[in-house]
């Protein structure tokens, strides 16, 4: 900060699926050491969380929740052959293992054959969600 006197330093922190989600101002540099700033416009409500999807007190360390307006996590399952499990026993499983923002909120089963993929195996995203939300 002495070196560069004439500078302000504008802070931003965010992720590649959301983009900007806070915003640490010039004034705030030295007066808000360890921070990552205040929400950015248009992000909504920032929050820190634990490991169990609960807010931290403040002062807490927590990890930055921002997740995607109206979106929650769907699971596409492609059981193997022989196998069986409904989306209860699934939701169940994921309960003690992930953090609730994390957790899908629904499930569907498709057919491995079912599950549309490049030539080279990975999944196309995008066509897949494209066929479940029928648009």
């Amino acid at each position: 900060m002495d070196y560069f006197r004439n500078s302000e330093l504008l802070e931003l922190y965010g992720s590649t699926e959301q983009g900007w989600a806070t915003l640490l101002r010039p004034s705030e540099q030295m007066t808000k050491l360890g921070s990552v700033g205040r929400e950015f416009t248009g992000t909504g409500r920032i929050r820190l969380l634990d490991e169990n999807g609960g807010e931290v007190p403040d002062g807490e360390i927590g990890e930055l929740y921002t997740e995607k307006w109206g979106e929650a996590v769907h699971a596409v399952i492609v059981l193997r052959d022989g196998e069986a499990a409904s989306a209860d026993e699934l939701a169940q499983w994921c309960t003690g293992k992930l953090a609730g923002y994390k957790r899908p909120k629904s499930f569907s089963f498709v057919a491995g054959a079912d599950m549309p993929r490049t030539a080279t195996g990975k999944i196309l995203h995008r066509v897949l969600k494209s066929r479940l939300s029928g648009s």
